[in-house]
């Protein structure tokens, strides 16, 4: 990131030197301490080695959150349970039900006491705002129907007036929850949707249980969509669990093997207000073998209900001592399923406490195909990339050939230039034509994989001073102040170390610096400062060759900025080559003009302190 320079002060002071006249230009100062942060690919720094590792499958992890029966917003319990949901910053929420224990008419304030002051955040704004509350400007807020959410009292079968209103209705926008293959209206709502690699069927449990048409539509449709989906996973959810150690063993409706076999994976539910893991494998032979699991999630802020023994034969895990809701991991290998309670002992702000774990699938140690990175880089600078692809320890193999792409801040690309010597790895050399951040693509084919070590190597050019224009001496300062026309009456003004045009600039860097002593300059002044985040200060400036004989420029730092403390870091004398500490570059420009630019990395512990000058001294 390029900070820019601030200005101080202008010093108009001026100390006789041994050798003559000291003419300050503006004082700057900049904080080197680079905090300043970066987003998207990641940020590397100059002249750095960053390890990767890489295989030919791109994978896209999806987090997402479950939670039910915790339409209670005015209770701690479902407080501390959305403020653990959020630690996990998931993509998105999916409910099994019961989001609203209050009035369900439209417009009542259960809807934006339970669920908004919640969950808010999540979901789409109306195109009319009529709930401020719902802040996000894409839907990520899935919800299913309970049989506290219909009106006009909670009742199974009851209207849906207000659970659409508030989650779906978008009055001059489109709707909210998706509607392409389901059904969405007054007395019923059932839906699908797919992010990534998962695609959900949200059923409406709560009208199927009273109208056998709609139960008949709903097992047709899900067998429908489970069999023409092309997602490696299929989630059914439904408030009524099919199975449960309460409730007389469960909504057997909703047992639908058919489907399951299709190749659900998993089932989310609620209704009973506990967290329970059912193995389904064993409940019909069309699954034996398979890994279809019910997660029941009716814990995330109303009142728990016990867990009277014995369970269920089929419950693997359950829990009802806390408040909290499931969390899950996906990609195109396997499915992570984490329940977390609230007791972590900040009421959810430490992410939870983990009691329940379970793993479909087979992780994936490898999970991309392609690195990104960034680093800034200054005009002139030559920049170097390089890979190596070190063997990893036994029984793994390397078979890497990484591939690089860089991109310059102007747009430009540049790829591999011949290769690596060892024909395997990636080399790019460049030099830098513009100021920016330079961005890397790190990839490999299909068929490689293995670690690598990415080198950056960010070097400044070695000194070149231009050779002048034959344009013969430069006058002295007194021959170039009386060709210059206007100035204050009386002779005043004419000093070295006046000002007349009060620009910040003393007359005698005007000189050394060949602009007018008495028009004041517009905008930013000839010499520029800017900070790089990695520490290092460039000082730049547009020079008029040849420089006068009879000067002495001085680039000099000071972190305390009193007298005494300042320190050269670049010297001109007259009309000889630079010399100093500091990286100094000389570009051409058109004119016989040169662009100076003096890089300087002050000491680490003194970065948040800088300041910068020019100080000519005349000698004649």
């Amino acid at each position: 990131m390029i900070l820019p320079a601030k200005i101080l002060q202008r010093s108009q002071n001026c100390a006789r030197h041994p050798l003559g006249l000291s003419c300050l230009a503006t004082v700057l100062h900049a904080c080197l301490s680079g905090q300043a942060q970066a987003t998207g690919p990641v940020l590397i720094a100059p002249n750095s080695v960053t390890h990767g590792h890489l295989d030919g499958t791109p994978v896209s992890p999806v987090t997402f959150s479950v939670i039910g029966d915790y339409g209670f917003g005015c209770c701690s319990g479902a407080k501390a349970t959305a403020r653990m949901v959020k630690t996990w910053n998931p993509a998105f929420i999916v409910t099994t039900g019961d989001n609203n224990y209050d009035g369900t008419e439209v417009g009542a304030p259960g809807w934006s006491l339970n669920i908004g002051s919640l969950y808010g955040s999540f979901i789409q704004r109306r195109a009319d705002n009529r709930y401020p509350e719902q802040t996000s400007p894409t839907n990520r807020f899935f919800a299913c129907v309970g049989n506290h959410d219909t009106g006009p009292t909670p009742a199974f079968g009851g209207e849906l007036n207000g659970f659409l209103d508030y989650l779906h209705d978008n009055p001059g926008g489109i709707p909210r929850i998706p509607v392409g293959s389901g059904v969405i209206d007054i007395t019923t709502c059932y839906y699908d949707f797919r992010i990534g690699t998962a695609h959900f069927f949200m059923l409406d449990g709560d009208h199927g249980l009273t109208n056998p048409a709609s139960l008949a539509a709903q097992r047709a449709w899900a067998l429908q969509g489970v069999q023409n989906s092309t997602a490696r996973w299929k989630f059914l959810v439904m408030h009524p669990p099919p199975y449960t150690s309460l409730v007389n063993a469960g909504f057997t409706d909703f047992r639908w093997p058919e489907v399951w076999s299709a190749g659900v994976n998993a089932l989310f539910v609620g209704h009973t207000h506990n967290y329970e893991r059912l193995n389904l494998s064993s409940v019909h032979p069309s699954l034996a073998g398979s890994e279809l699991r019910q997660f029941t999630v009716g814990i995330s802020g109303a009142t728990l209900n016990g867990l009277p023994l014995p369970r269920a034969s089929n419950t693997e895990m359950a829990y009802n001592a806390n408040f909290g809701a499931l969390r899950v991991t996906v990609d195109e290998f396997a499915a992570r399923f984490e329940m977390r309670s609230i007791d972590d002992g900040a009421a959810g702000a430490n992410g939870g406490v983990l009691r329940d774990s379970f793993v479909m699938g087979t992780p994936h140690a490898l999970t991309h195909d392609s690195d990104e990175y960034m680093f800034y880089a200054e005009v002139g600078q030559h920049i170097h990339l390089h890979t190596t692809t070190p063997a990893p320890p036994p029984p793994d193999t390397n078979t890497l050939a990484p591939r690089l792409t860089l991109t310059t801040p102007n747009g430009s690309v540049i790829t591999n230039i011949g290769g690596a010597p060892d024909g395997i790895n990636a080399l790019v050399e460049t030099t830098a034509l513009v100021d920016g951040y330079f961005k890397i693509i790190l990839n490999t084919p299909a068929s490689t994989l293995g670690p690598y070590a990415l080198y950056n190597q960010v070097t400044d050019p070695p000194y070149e001073p231009i050779e002048p224009p034959d344009n013969g001496p430069r006058p002295s300062y007194a021959d170039w102040l009386a060709s210059s026309p206007g100035g204050p009456p009386g002779g005043q003004g004419r000093l070295p170390t006046d000002d007349p045009d009060q620009d910040g600039l003393q007359n005698g860097v005007e000189y050394f610096l060949n602009s007018h002593p008495y028009e004041k300059h517009d905008g930013t002044l000839p010499p520029q400062l800017t900070v790089n985040r990695f520490g290092s200060a460039r000082y730049s400036f547009e020079l008029p060759l040849p420089t006068p004989a009879s000067t002495q420029c001085l680039i000099e730092r000071s972190c305390e900025i009193t007298q005494g403390t300042w320190e050269v870091i670049a010297r001109k004398n007259g009309t000889q080559t630079w010399t100093g500490p500091s990286s100094i570059i000389e570009i051409p420009l058109p004119g016989g003009i040169a662009r100076v630019v003096v890089r300087d990395l002050p000491p680490q512990p003194l970065r948040d302190r800088c300041f910068y000058r020019m100080r000519i001294i005349l000698q004649d």
